[in-house]
């Protein structure tokens, strides 16, 4: 499985920030098809949209290009890559309960019972489904170095938590050192 994402085509819109790597680094290591990522080259100008996944203007080209390019994924990263937004096939946002569920459920497959610290503006349909997963959902003050502090903590405590993320798009996982790191969640 030294390839595992052949078949797969996924689209990066690095936003001209630092995520251009993820596309030459990772995913085509991987053996996915990166054909149409775009804004791949660093340029502090941002010539194209403003590196955000919560922007709409940068949302909205990177949903266009995966429907443009029949990608199965979209991935859009912030300038420095700390936090990740995501499109799918038909160019649909996953909203941010959405990305936080899709990722905690893969998490409570291997870890059920840990607890999932996410910002307070989360809602109750997905602490619902967390708990329906075998999670524990903590909500906690907003900021994404709140969030994850707080993940830490449990953590310090004995309470395993083994993701913190912030409807932002911030996210760290206890696997990775709890490290805010967009382009490991995206993984």
């Amino acid at each position: 499985y030294d390839r595992p994402l052949t078949g797969t085509k996924i689209l990066v819109d690095a936003g001209n920030g630092a995520g251009g790597f993820f596309v030459y680094r990772v995913l085509n290591d991987l053996g996915a098809d990166t054909t149409g990522s775009q804004f791949l080259d660093p340029d502090g100008s941002f010539p194209n949209h403003i590196p955000n996944p919560e922007d709409k203007i940068a949302m909205k080209m990177a949903s266009e290009a995966v429907i443009e390019n029949a990608a199965d994924l979209g991935v859009v990263f912030d300038t420095d890559v700390d936090r990740s937004g995501v499109v799918d096939a038909q160019g649909n946002e996953v909203n941010k309960n959405r990305l936080i569920a899709v990722i905690a459920s893969i998490v409570l497959q291997e870890h059920k019972g840990t607890t999932i610290v996410t910002d307070s503006v989360t809602s109750n349909g997905l602490s619902a489904f967390i708990e329906s997963k075998g999670g524990v959902h903590f909500r906690f003050k907003r900021g994404y170095k709140n969030v994850i502090d707080q993940g830490i903590e449990l953590n310090i405590k004995g309470q395993d938590s083994q993701l913190s993320i912030e409807t932002s798009g911030h996210g760290a996982m206890k696997e990775n050192y709890m490290l805010d790191d967009g382009a490991y969640l995206a993984v």
